[in-house]
């Protein structure tokens, strides 16, 4: 396949910059931005280049000659007169009898043209525009595509009409194309491809849309070229190959993006919640990929069609962008199992793979971004969230911004209040460090026997999400862990209408029962039993009955808050959970009558965590535990 590279832009947007040098010829990292295109297309086997220059094109063939200095080979053509795009491309229509490739060239780039090409093929079309979401989208020409066939449907160029909300979808300057589309051309007059020839094709051609999250980033402005090389440097253009696996944050939508109305059906009732747009923002600033999969019946039951709810994302997109952040792909699942609604669309009342719990949507993204399920995230306020993350292997976060979690059958790995504080932690690692102090005594303690890590603290989902990581990445090490925790069972207690009972006299929990050859255990040795954990996590406060829980503990750990906002966040978190006030004020109860026993928790512990309300670390520190 030959590959045409459209290198006659004079990039006046750049200042002094292009005063001597042909926009393409702009340094990055110390090499011209046309030599990493070149490399891109001679890694992908892509070896027959054509260059269609104009302004200063002396520069260029001084630079490239005829291409065998950088494995390729390179022939010119030069416009008379600056034609657009499409004039550029209609001058070689003698030459190309094959499809060919087209990259603008003053766009950044490093993506697998070898899925590129393979779609294409799979096609069949007249032409395949890859598109990609940017955080300006509102200056940008925008495509939409069928969300199932992904044929191109119609082109949005920029400025777009007031009030109007298309798809994230930017034509990023690089296509596939069929001889058939000079047929389309006409000779010596001036047109671009993206405004003027593919809407014209739209009505005769099969032109379809390839979605990526690659890198994809033109460097036309002084403030794009900046990003461009700090992105090139710090490794980033090439580590967003599709060819690279990357992590995910899969993201609900209604509760977690936007408030939660029930049914959303128009653009009008989408409203962003505080704070996710920065939350987003900062996804995209990581590794990691934004991704939403959300499941909306409301096609099924014909409140709205499958272009409408394009519109509501279109809405959020536009509304995300303003504030700079960007979702690297959605997902929806259209369907619903039950059939009996009036006005229902019997196409989509059907049982599905894709609709959560069901983990069809996280499956279709990982072989569409080839997303590393090990390491990445689901963010939810609902169960089904929750059991479709635990079921595609992945790390389940709970937000308190949507539905009230009344599931006791399904909890999640961690739980905030909103989704700026479960981004951070996400993103921060906040609690890594305490866990590396933790493993060293660990590891010196291995072969005398079980691990006990006993986590004391005030009831607050911030010390569950405590003990959850560290039970997560004492497994992430090979490690067998079991937890225990007397908080959960102090709220199934409460939820089961034993609130008139202490802790104490409310007896332990049954699976304690089982721990007898656990805390009796001596030195590892070869041939122990298989039932005998590396690592045994017992977390809250521990009933005085069972006192040599803490008499074995080899590492104590207690978590801080302040009084106000211990109360706060547990107060919420309880109303979230479903809890009446009777059930919240004798759980207060109970925590009062136990801060005594916590005080004294905190005189013991080997590790002490300042925690935020957010439930990050604000400070910890080692404690010496007298002798």
């Amino acid at each position: 396949m030959k590959a045409v590279i459209l290198a006659g832009g004079k990039g006046t947007r750049l200042g002094r910059l292009t005063e001597s040098l042909p926009k393409p010829m702009v340094p990055i990292a110390g090499k011209p931005l046309l030599e990493h295109q070149v490399g891109v297309l001679r890694r992908y086997d892509i070896n027959d280049i054509i260059l269609s220059v104009g302004y200063l094109a002396e520069r260029i063939a001084a630079h490239f000659g005829d291409g065998r200095r950088f494995g390729v080979s390179i022939h010119y053509v030069r416009e008379s007169e600056p034609l657009g795009t499409a004039g550029a491309v209609k001058q070689l229509e003698g030459e190309l009898r094959e499809d060919f490739l087209v990259f603008y060239g003053d766009v950044m780039l490093d993506m697998n043209l070898r899925r590129l090409l393979r779609f294409h093929q799979n096609k069949g079309g007249a032409g395949t525009l890859v598109l990609h979401p940017n955080d300006h989208p509102h200056d940008s020409d925008l495509v939409e595509v069928d969300a199932e066939t992904y044929r191109v449907v119609a082109f949005h160029p920029k400025p777009h009409p007031p009030g109007k909300r298309y798809r994230n979808l930017v034509n990023a300057g690089v296509y596939v194309l069929s001889p058939r589309v000079f047929t389309y051309i006409d000779c010596g007059a001036r047109a671009d491809l993206g405004r003027d020839i593919f809407p014209r094709m739209v009505g005769s051609e099969d032109l379809y849309g390839y979605l990526t999250a690659e890198y994809l980033k033109d460097m036309g402005t002084p403030e794009r070229l900046e990003q461009v090389t700090q992105d090139f440097l710090s490794g980033r253009v090439a580590r967003f190959n599709n060819e690279h696996p990357r992590k995910a944050i899969f993201l609900d939508r209604d509760g977690v993006i936007n408030r939660h109305v029930g049914l959303l059906s128009r653009p009008g009732e989408l409203e962003l919640l505080p704070g996710v747009a920065e939350g987003i923002r900062a996804i995209n600033q990581s590794d990691y990929l934004a991704v939403v999969v959300t499941n909306q019946p409301v096609v099924a039951r014909n409140l709205c069609s499958v272009r409408q709810l394009d519109q509501i994302h279109g809405k959020m997109e536009a509304l995300l962008a303003r504030q700079g952040a960007k979702l690297d792909a959605i997902y929806y699942c259209p369907h619903h199992p039950d059939k009996g609604y009036a006005r229902e669309n019997p196409r989509y009342k059907v049982p599905c793979e894709c609709r959560k719990p069901a983990i069809g949507m996280i499956q279709r993204a990982e072989e569409e971004l080839n997303v590393q399920l090990d390491g990445s995230y689901i963010i939810g306020d609902s169960a089904r969230d929750v059991r479709c993350g635990i079921r595609a292997g992945l790390g389940t976060v709970a937000v308190m911004t949507g539905e009230q979690w009344t599931a006791w059958d399904c909890e999640p790995d961690y739980t905030f209040p909103t989704f700026g504080e479960a981004i951070d932690f996400i993103l921060r690692d906040p609690f890594r460090s305490c866990f590396e102090r933790i493993y060293e005594d660990f590891l010196q303690a291995f072969y005398q026997g079980p691990f006990i890590i006993t986590i004391d603290g005030r009831l607050t989902p911030a010390a569950r999400n405590f003990a959850n990581y560290f039970a997560r990445s004492f497994r992430e090490m090979g490690r067998s862990v079991r937890r225990v925790s007397f908080d959960d069972w102090l709220l199934q207690q409460v939820k089961d209408g034993s609130r008139e009972r202490s802790a104490a006299s409310a007896g332990p929990p049954p699976e304690l029962t089982l721990l007898d050859e656990i805390l009796s255990a001596g030195p590892r040795r070869a041939g122990d039993a298989e039932g005998v954990p590396d690592v045994l996590i017992i977390d809250g406060a521990v009933p005085p009955s069972l006192e040599r829980l803490r008499q074995k503990s080899r590492f104590r750990v207690f978590c801080e808050l302040e009084d106000g906002t211990a109360a706060a966040r547990l107060e919420s978190f309880l109303a979230w959970r479903g809890f009446d006030a009777a059930a919240v004020e004798a759980l207060l109860s109970v925590q009062r009558r136990q801060q005594a026993d916590a005080d004294r928790a905190a005189d013991g512990a080997n590790l002490i965590i300042a925690l935020t309300e957010g439930g990050s670390v604000r400070d910890h520190h080692a404690h010496a535990i007298p002798g």
